[in-house]
């Protein structure tokens, strides 16, 4: 009976010595399994901070090459619109040497002023002897500037000299000659194509020798120019002067 206690004391000892083994165990599970929660939780939340912040990065990132685009773009385009109005004054410029002559002015003012009952007048054959030299000199002008066609017009249009190579004028450039006629101030015409070349056209309205051009001047003539602007366009869509 002695043994038979000693062995339950033996037993529950035993047992007990089990239970506190297992409790440590669960215990030391629990550790671990809160430890991993918790190191899960941190890594996700590195995670998203990272994220965030490579976001942040990438977003400042992309402002910055935007706002870089933005202003290289304005650069150029004020830059273009520089070359374009630098190159559109050219244009303009080019036949003033033509209107501001004083022998063209007289010229054309005169060649205006005769109707049908003056063509066989002193005026008619005064003009009719400067015809070989003002022939001349737009034939030269035309090879100067390298230019497809220079007309000298009166004020209702009509060709009074024209270079050798000249192309005829259409129902649009007479109509645009009658307008600079009406408004008395130069303008470009819109440009056109004929086959590969771009052709630009530029009337620049001729005020007789007693009138200064202002809003009440009165057009005696006027000089029709065309130029090819095949290469001149092409470095212009570049950005490149010409």
């Amino acid at each position: 009976a002695a043994s038979d206690v000693y062995k339950r004391q033996g037993i529950i000892t035993m047992s007990g010595k089990n239970t506190s083994k297992s409790q440590g165990w669960r215990t030391s599970m629990l550790t671990v399994q809160m430890f991993k929660r918790w190191a899960f939780i941190v890594t996700l939340i590195t995670a998203i901070l990272g994220l965030f912040v490579a976001l942040q990065v990438v977003e400042a990132k992309k402002d910055s090459v935007l706002n870089s685009t933005i202003e290289r773009l304005q650069v150029q385009t004020a830059g273009r619109a520089e070359l374009i109005r630098l190159w559109s004054d050219n244009l303009r410029n080019m036949g003033k040497n033509i209107t501001d002559s004083d022998l063209i002015r007289l010229y054309v003012a005169e060649s205006s002023s005769l109707d049908e009952a003056e063509k066989n007048t002193e005026l008619a054959d005064s003009l009719e002897a400067q015809r070989p030299y003002m022939q001349y000199l737009l034939n030269e002008f035309a090879k100067q500037h390298n230019l497809v066609s220079v007309f000298l017009t009166d004020a209702n249009g009509n060709v009074l000299i024209q270079n050798a190579d000249a192309l005829p004028l259409d129902e649009t450039e007479q109509a645009a000659l009658a307008q600079v006629a009406t408004e008395r101030t130069d303008t470009i015409l819109p440009a056109r194509a004929i086959g590969d070349d771009l052709l630009l056209d530029v009337i620049r309205p001729i005020f007789p020798l007693a009138e200064k051009a202002d809003d009440t001047s009165v057009v005696a003539g006027m000089l029709f120019t065309t130029q090819n602007n095949s290469t001149g366009g092409a470095r212009l869509m570049e950005n490149q002067t010409f």
